[in-house]
């Protein structure tokens, strides 16, 4: 370990979508790997850190190329990843580049901790939305629109809904689904838009009930099955709405994601997505389980925690 390192103990990882595409669906960038990439762990060495609860950043940027060096590391031209580009947290220990380590504050709960990737995520698509706008429409039904859920009050929304042609999660989410009267006509608008689903279906349903002038931004991992066609262009162009990416999240730079995470988590009220724990060592049984039922992930979060 080298003095820009700390040696890292596991503690929990989150599994987000992205891993499961590694794990079943052959779109890691390289086999064998280890995905995880939503950390909680604990500082082993150095000595005087050591058994400090941290999260870690999962991007480690280049510090070389332009968007380096502004501080835009999310836009790094080479960045390296855990759980992606190289071994991920799915493992007992971890060396990582001490810039990338975040100190959790005492009052965070443990469940928490894997959440504030996640959630950071969440944090830099709402900062991209215009200020002073209320109503706001969400895509999809995963754990992502379900956190948009609990922190869009903090971001000034009064008014939310989703849209989703999944079934997943209706319950848990039934306050904000949105149910058109008539089914032909969508005229309800709403400001602006954050589109966790990348499904093609629910983006059109979103589109049409926008207001003029609203933003929608793009979260979700990108499918080959999504298009925006004639009719809907036509709404993008007279309505003069706009449509901007969002991608990771900002670290260790002004406006730093991660510390908004770590704060509304911290002030959560409540948590009710369920929530799976799996030990490491039961994993491989856990995970050859679900090829055979993979709608199984749909419902539920996993976290995978280390042996004590």
């Amino acid at each position: 370990i080298s003095q820009s390192e700390s040696l890292i103990k596991i503690r929990a990882v989150g599994l987000c979508s992205s891993d499961f595409d590694r794990l079943f669906r052959g779109k890691a960038y390289s086999y064998p790997m280890s995905p995880g990439h939503e950390i909680f762990g604990e500082v082993i060495t150095p000595s005087d850190k050591a058994g400090k609860r941290v999260s870690i950043f999962p991007l480690l940027p280049c510090n070389k190329c332009p968007k380096c060096i502004i501080g835009h590391f999310n836009l790094c031209w080479n960045y390296s990843y855990f759980g992606s580009r190289r071994p991920g947290a799915l493992a007992d220990f971890l060396k990582v580049p001490n810039w990338n380590i975040r100190t959790c504050p005492e009052n965070l709960k443990d469940l928490y901790i894997p959440i504030i990737e996640p959630m950071s995520v969440v944090v830099h698509a709402f900062r991209k939305l215009q200020r002073g706008k209320k109503s706001l429409v969400l895509t999809g039904s995963g754990f992502l629109t379900y956190l948009a859920t609990k922190v869009a009050h903090h971001f000034g929304y009064s008014e939310v809904a989703i849209v989703t042609s999944s079934k997943r999660n209706h319950e848990l989410l039934s306050d904000y689904l949105y149910i058109p009267k008539q089914k032909s006509k969508l005229s309800k608008k709403y400001d602006a838009c954050l589109d966790f689903s990348g499904n093609e279906e629910n983006l059109l349903k979103a589109l049409e009930l926008l207001d003029a002038k609203a933003k929608i931004v793009m979260i979700a991992n990108s499918r080959e099955d999504t298009n925006i066609l004639f009719p809907h262009r036509e709404i993008i162009l007279r309505r003069e709405l706009s449509i901007e990416g969002s991608w990771n999240s900002d670290f260790g730079y002004q406006d730093d994601d991660w510390q908004e995470a770590i704060k509304l988590l911290t002030e959560l009220d409540s948590f009710d997505y369920p929530i799976r724990v799996v030990r490491l060592s039961e994993l491989p049984i856990y995970l050859d389980s679900l090829r055979s039922n993979f709608s199984k992930i749909a419902n539920e979060r996993i976290h995978v925690v280390t042996e004590d």
